[in-house]
């Protein structure tokens, strides 16, 4: 009798999860996992997508931003999001399951957990191969069943979403033929040294994100394990080493020589100035290296330890990072703990950046439940068919609920990619939206809005029509800058920051659209210097109208963008385009006068001395007598004013600070 009643209870649940998706105004949470979970156990992938999509849809046509984001926290609108989201993208991994050991009771589990489809989206980059992913989650899932929740279920997620890409250690970078790290071990060997108290304390609450700037460590488990028996406890002058906050200055354990000890040779020959024995972190101890070697085995030692950590190129030069305390990243071995504008990160990220500065703004994005909020808020509305240019306000206001939403933001500006009747204003529009809404992250907006530039709506610009998109980048900046309560690396990245986007206006300007690769700083800040091997062809080929151009944007910037400190990066490049064009000498005056006259404004008598001194050198420069003599003039009255003036309004620290030398 039991069983005819069990067999009885199971009929009908099936027939519930088969039927209709229950409403998800009132629905319980399981009753949306129950209906998906009946859906992928009869390969009905498609219907489900159909069953969301309907329920989903008169929900995202409600008020405003505020209140769909509201409606998209429930958690019932919450799963059922994750899900569709998570079937966009790894549909075919979880049909492929149905037939794999074990593969429907995984898919039952995963497609009820809305943290772990979150994760494959909101983490970094999403997988490059979905299907693998899911595959080395399912593998882990069938060596450990206690995945399914806490720390452990976070470290399974990143190791997947890591090794989907197979990972051949760093010590056999040139052997084509190694062996891959095993994601199931590499898995396994974390979750172990974690129950025997190996790890620094903390790695229990570690997010998915940062735990995969853990498990990607590319050495074999062997290998890692050196570190835990091997690595001297402190530094020589006696820095220890054992703590999460120390573990960096591991990095300077390594004798830094660029000849070999033993045979001479250049560390530029590679493994032969290792008398080509694996590149394991205990040769790296004994041989030394140069700033990569450096760089590389602190980012292994924290690593190696369970604290997040990566190395970071720069112009001639390998740094690194690691998580120095909570929601705190540091850099190390480089010129200053603010080197993250002018990092890169080795591809880690692939198409999502390039950028050293995604690491602090992923700890700012994941320590706020705004991220996830106005994230699931732009999902739900794109529920609703309505007219795309409504479509797009509507979006950038939910993306707008979370400064700093780069993820969404990509997102806004794949689809503007995509749209075939996106206009000229539209395109103008989304560039101011972007910038203003990740006021501390504008390097990262202006690569979203330079992968858009290369659509049709861009390419339909009239010359007026892109004169105008190139001053809505500058004022874009400007707005989000001025909102920004604190911007990282100070007052030199924010400048640093601002010479790029004129960098790029100007690229833009001279009619050039294409991406600058991996190091868009260095070509950015070498268009606004002029150096440029690009821009250089432009200028000896260019007619004065086009020169006029490049002068009237920059002349514009410096009049008019309200912080003379910004708005000063734009005079060297303009006083160069005079020794070229003396038609130009006028704009340059005039821009020169109003930043002065803005420092006065603020009550900065020696900068406003400052910039006439720049003046009188370039009109030296320049052989202008007039120039000269006008700019003397105004030199010896502010200096009267200088003089007058309180100490504490000197800007004697006005200049920003050099980035490292090697």
């Amino acid at each position: 009798m039991n069983g005819v009643l069990a067999a009885l209870i199971a009929t009908l649940v099936t027939t519930c999860a088969s039927a209709d998706l229950p409403r998800l105004n009132d629905a319980p949470v399981e009753a949306v996992a129950a209906h998906a979970r009946d859906r992928i156990s009869h390969g009905e992938l498609a219907a489900l997508g159909e069953d969301l999509a309907k329920e989903l849809a008169p929900l995202a046509k409600e008020g405003s931003a505020e209140r769909l984001a509201s409606i998209a926290t429930r958690p019932q609108v919450a799963l059922a999001l994750a899900q569709h989201a998570f079937l966009a993208i790894g549909g075919a991994g979880l049909d492929a399951m149905r037939t794999e050991e074990g593969g429907p009771d995984f898919t039952r589990w995963l497609i009820a957990d809305r943290e772990t489809m979150e994760e494959f989206l909101t983490t970094g980059a999403p997988p490059t191969n979905p299907s693998k992913a899911i595959a080395i989650l399912h593998a882990i899932w069938m060596a450990d069943r206690a995945i399914e929740s806490g720390h452990l279920r976070r470290l399974a997620v990143a190791t997947a979403l890591e090794h989907s890409v197979p990972i051949r250690p760093w010590s056999e970078w040139d052997d084509s033929a190694a062996s891959t790290i095993d994601p199931v071990a590499r898995y396994r060997f974390y979750r172990d040294l974690h129950a025997k108290g190996t790890l620094f304390p903390g790695f229990e609450a570690l997010a998915t994100w940062e735990l995969r700037r853990v498990v990607d460590l590319p050495l074999y488990d062997e290998d890692i394990a050196w570190f835990h028996t091997s690595l001297p406890g402190k530094l020589a002058d006696g820095t220890p080493l054992g703590s999460q906050r120390a573990i960096g200055n591991a990095a300077f354990l390594i004798p830094y020589r660029d000849t070999s000890p033993t045979n001479g040779k250049s560390v530029q020959l590679g493994k032969s100035f290792y008398d080509d024995k694996r590149l394991t972190p205990a040769i790296m101890l004994e041989y030394g290296g140069v700033c990569g070697a450096v760089s590389k085995f602190g980012s292994f030692a924290a690593r190696a330890f369970g604290v997040p950590a990566q190395p970071l190129g720069q112009e001639g030069h390998c740094a690194f990072c690691w998580r120095h305390e909570d929601n705190d990243w540091r850099t190390g071995n480089c010129g200053s703990e603010d080197d993250w504008e002018v990092s890169n990160l080795h591809g880690l990220w692939g198409t999502w950046t390039a950028r050293g500065t995604a690491i602090p703004l992923m700890a700012s994005l994941h320590a706020t439940p705004a991220f996830l909020q106005s994230r699931r808020a732009w999902q739900l509305s794109r529920f609703v068919e309505s007219d795309p240019r409504r479509r797009l306000a509507r979006e950038l206001e939910l993306a707008e609920l979370c400064p700093n939403n780069v993820e969404t933001f990509r997102s806004i500006g794949e689809w503007m990619l995509a749209w075939d009747e996106a206009r000229p204003d539209d395109l103008r529009r989304f560039a101011r939206g972007v910038l203003r809404g990740m006021p501390t992250a504008p390097q990262m907006a202006l690569d979203i809005l330079t992968r858009v530039e290369g659509g049709k709506a861009f390419a339909a610009m009239t010359t007026k029509d892109r004169a105008r998109y190139i001053e809505e980048l500058v004022e874009g900046f400007v707005e989000g800058a001025g909102k920004a309560p604190a911007f990282p690396g100070g007052e030199r990245g924010l400048g640093l920051a601002f010479r790029e986007t004129l960098g790029r206006g100007i690229w833009l300007t001279i009619g050039k659209v294409s991406s600058l690769g991996d190091w868009p700083y260095l070509a950015h800040l070498a268009i606004l210097d002029g150096t440029h091997r690009a821009f250089q062809d432009w200028l000896t080929s260019s007619k004065p109208a086009d020169r006029e151009r490049v002068a009237d944007f920059l002349a514009k910037v410096a009049s008019e963008t309200r912080q003379p400190r910004l708005a000063e990066q734009a005079l060297p490049r303009l006083v160069e385009l005079c020794e070229r064009d003396e038609r130009l000498r006028g704009r340059t005056q005039t821009a020169a006068d109003r930043i002065a006259a803005a420092y006065a404004k603020s009550g900065q008598p020696n900068d406003v001395l400052r910039v006439y001194r720049s003046m009188i050198l370039a009109g030296e420069r320049l052989a202008h007598r007039p120039w000269i003599g006008g700019f003397t003039e105004r030199a010896l009255a502010a200096r009267g004013l200088a003089g007058k003036a309180d100490p504490s309004a000197s800007s004697s620290n006005s200049e920003t600070k050099k980035p490292r030398t090697k």
